[in-house]
């Protein structure tokens, strides 16, 4: 118990799984608040000015990131005013000379962790710690990063779980494609904290997964897909595949590469490819566009530990810096005509819809493909030498980011491969780029925004230039249009705002009011967004034409999507919720309806098949398994069924449930379970003589 004097607090966050065990174990005496979100800590603070020397806030995390309920802290996010006067109220909580203890893991570590901390630091006006590494059963409870002098000492509970996020983002490449993988366009598959998956949407994209039903029933850590099908990873390392056969539905001719060893899948927009642990790569799907690899056999042999694609063909990186490719020769598939420069040195791929761009450990760029698409890069080749740190991509043209924060462009010259009009604006400064497919925005260090490439696709932002000259932290993508995220939680559209008659994702006019303030994530489908704000609600617009409505307009889920979303997936015309409690919202076009699977979708959901998140679950056995009591008297009555005591069990994964079984010993046949209860059966005779 700590001294009056000392009065400190644990703040848990109440999204953790078993977070009561969490809350048992701590030091007697020690004061307790949950929350579910940064403004609730915030509210709960500024009624408590100055009482505590301590906070020991716990919740999930990761390097520079820390989950506070349906908030994600993160670098950009501490540059939004509402989430920074929210920290500052939180620091208000403590004495002039107060710590902020921070239990998640990997939150400091690294440079990003240690900015991270930093900047938390200045916000509360906190003496702030945090761990480097694993946090909880499987790590330790030491706070080995601190910014400050530190007063108070770190608790270490007995509680048996860990406090690692397991979403980690994944590089997009444009709308509905990221680096190795497409989106599914009129499906979802949802994944359950028991490891089965839930599917619905257009049957024969892989909303109907009957036929390998009992494939799905338990096992499965991750679900990866092309536009039209599916493939399941199972813990096992061994993959089920449905959906168009056509498109990776079916791998039958590849069933006994694909029982086991597998540890990641990529796709084209027609075939699938699966890296195994040993290095080597299975295919299957089109076999002109990236599902047949035999000719590159010998090469996928062993050794790639990365693979990108395009939309027919992939690219795999060795371990070795050197790149091996397949599928359709004339959209990357073939780079023999600079195999030279492929040899050796290589450290990312990039990819338009038919080319790609290879970037060197020393800065230099080698791009192949299709010419219209970004393969020839000739025109920049001098620029492209040295210096590039990233790359980035539309349908048909790249950007190329290099140290000095200029940037340099090439492909179809009217769909972004042409930036001469904003050249000294692209000079120095830039610090991330995004697209739509036809388009480019350059977010630049002084919050700043500049776009080029068709203008009705987000080109052109000159109805928005002052809105777009300070305050950016983020943008995102439909395929018509760009919505900046500003660092007061605002939100800044523009591009086709009208189509032909319909009304697209560049206007957010009707919603203006609620996306004023508290917004902190946007999702995109092909022409509609939907804002999810610290509150936990979501904001949607855009189109509503595609098959019975594109996602823009959600009022028939109104009232469920009024508080606790977590995270929000798209198909190419709808959208799902997915909840703080485990249930998902539908709206949109194909794949909108959900009410086939509603009970399956009600709770236990951890999350949907994500081309933006490589959010691998793992559903972890039973760490500690106890029983209430051990014994009864001598001689008590069994009539009836006696209970001895409850069996619990401890599992850091969320939604689990827990069945129990006898399994076996001498005298198994005198016992019997009735749910968790460990009972004597009727008639047993409890005389230990006997």
């Amino acid at each position: 118990m700590f001294p009056p004097s000392l009065q400190q607090i644990a703040l848990i966050d109440a999204t953790l799984p078993d977070w009561q065990a969490l809350a048992a174990s701590l030091p007697d005496g020690t004061a307790l608040k949950t929350f579910t979100n940064l403004a609730e800590l915030s509210q709960w603070a500024s009624v408590h000015t100055g009482e505590y020397s301590a906070l020991h806030l716990f919740g999930h995390g990761a390097a520079g990131i820390l989950q506070l309920g349906s908030d994600t802290l993160n670098t950009a996010k501490l540059g939004q005013s509402d989430v920074q006067a929210q920290l500052r109220s939180l620091g208000q909580a403590l004495t002039p000379d107060g710590d902020l203890l921070l239990y998640g893991c990997d939150v400091a570590q690294g440079q990003t962790g240690s900015d991270f901390i930093g900047t938390l630091a200045n916000l509360t006006q906190a003496d702030v710690t945090a761990s480097t590494n694993l946090t909880g059963m499987h790590g330790d409870w030491t706070l080995e990063a601190v910014n400050g002098v530190l007063q108070a000492s770190p608790l270490a509970p007995d509680w048996q779980g860990d406090l690692a996020m397991s979403i980690t983002p994944v590089r997009m490449s444009y709308p509905g494609k990221a680096a190795g993988e497409f989106r599914n366009e009129a499906a979802f598959a949802a994944l359950k904290s028991d490891g089965s998956v839930v599917t619905w949407g257009y049957a024969g994209y892989g909303g109907d997964s009957s036929a390998v039903v009992a494939s799905l029933s338990s096992g499965v850590s991750q679900i990866y897909s092309t536009p039209c099908a599916f493939a399941a990873l199972k813990s096992d390392g061994s993959v089920v595949t449905w959906g168009d056969s056509s498109k990776g539905g079916d791998s039958s001719a590849v069933t006994a590469s694909l029982s086991s060893g597998v540890s990641q899948i990529y796709s084209t927009n027609w075939a699938f490819a699966a890296l195994k642990s040993d290095g080597s790569v299975v295919t299957w799907g089109n076999s002109s566009y990236g599902g047949n690899s035999s000719a590159v056999a010998s090469s996928l042999s062993s050794g790639v530990s990365q693979i990108y694609s395009a939309y027919s063909a992939f690219a795999a990186l060795k371990s070795d810096g050197s790149v091996v490719t397949w599928g359709y020769s004339g959209a990357g598939g073939d780079s023999s005509a600079v195999v030279a420069s492929l040899s050796s040195g290589v450290s990312q791929i990039y990819s338009t819809k038919g080319a790609f761009a290879a970037l060197k450990s020393d800065g230099s760029v080698v791009t192949w493909g299709n010419s219209s698409y970004g393969g020839d890069s000739s025109a920049v080749a001098s620029s492209l030498s040295s210096g590039v740190s990233q790359i980035y991509s539309a349908h048909s043209a790249f950007a190329a980011l290099k140290s000095d924060g200029s940037v340099v462009t090439w492909g179809d010259p009217v769909f972004g491969g042409d930036s001469s009009a904003v050249t000294s604006r692209l000079a120095s400064g830039v610090s991330q780029i995004y697209s739509t497919p036809l388009a480019f925005a350059a977010l630049k260090s002084d919050g700043s925004v500049v776009t080029w490439g068709s203008n009705d696709r987000g080109g052109d932002s000159s109805a928005v230039t002052a809105s777009l000259s300070s305050g950016v932290s983020q943008i995102y993508s439909t395929n018509w249009a760009f919505a900046a995220l500003k660092s007061d939680g605002s939100v800044v559209t523009w591009g086709d705002g009208s189509g032909s008659g319909i009304s697209r994702s560049g206007d957010s006019s009707a919603v203006a009011a609620s996306l004023s303030s508290g917004v902190s994530q946007i999702y995109s489908a092909s022409d509609a967004f939907a804002a999810l704000k610290s509150d936990g609600s979501v904001v949607t617009w855009g189109d509503n034409s595609y098959s019975g409505g594109g996602g823009g307009d959600s009022s028939a889920v109104a009232a469920s999507l009024s508080s606790g979303v977590s995270q929000i997936y798209s198909t190419y015309g709808a959208f799902a919720a997915l909840k703080s409690d485990g249930s998902v919202v539908t709206w949109g076009g194909t794949g909108g309806d959900s009410s086939a699977v509603a009970t399956s979708l009600a709770s236990g959901v951890v999350g949907l098949a994500n081309i933006a998140t490589d959010d691998r679950y793992s559903n972890s056995a039973p760490t500690h398994i106890a029983l209430s009591h051990s014994s009864v008297a001598e001689n008590t009555a069994t009539a009836s069924a006696l209970t001895i005591g409850s069996l619990s069990s401890t599992d850091p994964d969320a939604g689990d449930t827990f069945t129990y079984s006898i399994v076996g010993g001498a005298d198994q046949a005198r016992f019997q379970l009735s749910g968790a209860n460990l009972q004597f059966k009727a008639g047993t005779t409890l005389d230990y003589e006997t």
